[in-house]
């Protein structure tokens, strides 16, 4: 058994030893097979291979590169997909078509929202079959297309089009003396078919991953994926970190089934008003995250928060019972890049400010981060004066008390100071709000 053609030259006269893959194949009579990723006997790199035999009981053979699955079951970008499938598997152009005829995802960009009108094109479209299709180009190379239905669950989510320049074909027909058409057919084919399966497989994974299963919101995951793609983009971002405040209180008052039926209610609220304004995701038990791409200035993040704002003010039934739900929203205005761990500590911190005060939203700035940081630096200097009984840090100094009446002295009042190296005198009002509240 020898390898007689390959798109990599240095594997033609290759022969599988006994027990290879390739000679279990070989030997079960099975017309077709997508194996499980396994590392390559020559390479030992990883790969995924598909395998189809012709009627002469020869058999063709294609790889996908590990990192390439890898691709598919990690992201939910249709468009980084088809690029990285282009790139590792030498075709001139992939293209997903929406169930309406519609090109909405490409390696070309000027494919993009292209209709398709051509009844041969459509008739392929339409069925259920993995097609093949020739077309003419006198401008550039001639094109074979291979059509093949995608399916989440039963239901099309549309086709995947695969396009091959004539030249690969007839480079085909020179080596292994067959008809190019057909042999490149099936291996377009193969790698269609694979592609089907990692694609379900890849929405199987991508739904247990990155969407919470309440609210069947994206996730806190799919968040930061989100967030990380889009910093590479040019344009004013703006989060906003939604908090409901009584959460806790709601589930232990309620139980747990209830709380469950007040998220998918928050949710369904949130989406309603937001409609496809931007990203809605649920970051953590009882916090929402509302990500908007484009805006023109705070006044419209105001307006926003105040629309979130409305949500709440209409109660939750729970049988003949209300409800409130009582929420605080911080925001966040992105202007250049940066990194998402910072911008979600950023977007909790002007939420754990905005929890001090009146208003139901806040916007973040770097006088909140400097204000934690010189809270937590108090903490510890306590924490270390206490512990090491350093007086130099913690003192105490001595008010006399005065009588009005005979003007002597009748008492002392003990006041405790603060000194720091770092940030001097510290007023007892500071330092004893941070030991009440952290100590």
């Amino acid at each position: 058994m020898e390898i007689i053609y390959s798109s990599v030259p240095e594997f033609i006269g290759w022969t599988a030893p006994d027990g290879h893959p390739v000679q279990v194949f070989y030997a079960s009579g099975q017309e077709s097979y997508v194996g499980e990723i396994r590392e390559d006997t020559e390479t030992g790199e990883l790969f995924k291979y598909g395998y189809y035999r012709l009627e002469n009981d020869d058999f063709i053979q294609i790889g996908f590169k590990a990192e390439t699955i890898s691709a598919f079951l990690n992201t939910s970008d249709m468009d980084y997909l088809l690029n990285r499938l282009k790139e590792d598997s030498d075709v001139e152009d992939l293209h997903f078509i929406s169930n309406d005829l519609k090109i909405i995802h490409s390696t070309n960009p000027d494919a993009l929202d292209v209709e398709i009108d051509d009844p041969k094109v459509q008739a392929y479209l339409m069925s259920d079959d993995i097609q093949s299709y020739y077309v003419t180009n006198q401008e550039s190379d001639n094109l074979y297309y291979v059509f093949a239905s995608i399916y989440d669950g039963d239901e099309k989510a549309g086709n995947l089009v695969i396009a091959k320049s004539t030249a690969y074909i007839e480079a085909i027909e020179r080596e292994i003396k067959n008809n190019g058409y057909t042999i490149v057919g099936l291996i377009l084919s193969i790698f269609a078919i694979a592609i089907m399966m990692i694609y379900k497989r890849s929405k199987s994974f991508l739904n247990l991953a990155y969407y919470d299963k309440t609210t069947h919101l994206p996730n806190d995951l799919y968040l930061k994926s989100y967030l990380e793609e889009s910093m590479v983009k040019s344009g004013k971002k703006a989060i906003f970190l939604i908090d409901i405040k009584n959460f806790k209180t709601i589930n232990l008052t309620y139980g747990y089934e209830y709380g469950d039926k007040v998220l998918k209610e928050v949710a369904h609220r949130l989406l309603f008003i937001l409609k496809e304004r931007g990203m809605l995701f649920r970051f953590s038990q009882d916090r929402f995250v509302f990500v908007l791409d484009q805006y023109n200035d705070s006044s419209e993040l105001v307006t926003y928060a105040n629309d979130m704002e409305t949500i709440f003010s209409q109660p939750f039934r729970k049988v003949d019972d209300h409800q409130y739900i009582h929420s605080k929203i911080a925001i966040i205005e992105v202007d250049q890049v940066e990194k998402v761990d910072s911008i979600l500590r950023n977007a909790s911190i002007a939420l754990d400010h905005n929890k001090e005060t009146d208003g139901h939203y806040t916007f973040f700035n770097q006088h909140m981060s400097a204000a934690l940081e010189r809270e937590n630096d108090i903490e510890k200097i306590l924490l270390e004066a206490l512990e090491n009984e350093d007086e130099s840090i913690i003192s105490l100094v001595f008010q006399p008390i005065i009588s009005t009446y005979s003007m002597n002295i009748i008492g002392f009042e003990t006041l405790a100071r603060m000194q720091t190296e770092k940030y001097g005198f510290i007023s007892p009002e500071e330092f004893i709000g941070v030991a009440e509240k952290n100590c």
